[in-house]
C-alpha cells in the first residue's frame, strides 16, 4: 500500500493516504495500472516458481479497484512465464468478503511459508 500511495503522490502530485482515496480518473489511468501490473506480475511469478503452489489466492484493498484489468491479465501471464505452467487453482478475493476463518488461513499460511523459507534458505 504504502509503495502504490507514495507512487500516486510523487508521479500526480496527489496528496493521498490510502487507496481508496484513487479517483476514478486515476483507476482508470494506464500508467498507475501498469506500476500495479508490473509488481503483481513480478511478485506472482517469483512466488509461484520458487513454491509451486496448487492454489494461489490473490487479493487485498490494494489490488482490487483494479481488480477488471488485472484478473485476465495476470492468470494468463502466471501461466505463460512460470516454469510449471503456473498453479492449477488462482483464486481471487474481496477483503469485504472475507470470513474470519479464511484470514486465519491466509495467516498461518504466511506463517508457514516464512518459516520454510527461513529454514531452507538461511
Amino acid at each position: 500500500m504504502k509503495g502504490l500511495v507514495d507512487f500516486v503522490n510523487e508521479t500526480y502530485h496527489a496528496d493521498i493516504k490510502n487507496i481508496n482515496e484513487l479517483s476514478d480518473e486515476l483507476r482508470q489511468n494506464d500508467l498507475l495500472f501498469e506500476y500495479v501490473y508490473t509488481a503483481i506480475r513480478y511478485i506472482l511469478i517469483v512466488t509461484t516458481n520458487i513454491l509451486d503452489p496448487n492454489t494461489i489466492i490473490i487479493g487485498g484493498s490494494v489490488l482490487e479497484p483494479f481488480y477488471p484489468r488485472l484478473k485476465e491479465r495476470v492468470e494468463n501471464e502466471i501461466r505463460n512465464f512460470t516454469w510449471a505452467g503456473g498453479p492449477k487453482n488462482i483464486k481471487w478475493y474481496n477483503h469485504n468478503d472475507m470470513y474470519g476463518a479464511f484470514g486465519t488461513i491466509l495467516n498461518a499460511g504466511n506463517s508457514i511459508i516464512n518459516s520454510v523459507i527461513e529454514e531452507k534458505v538461511m
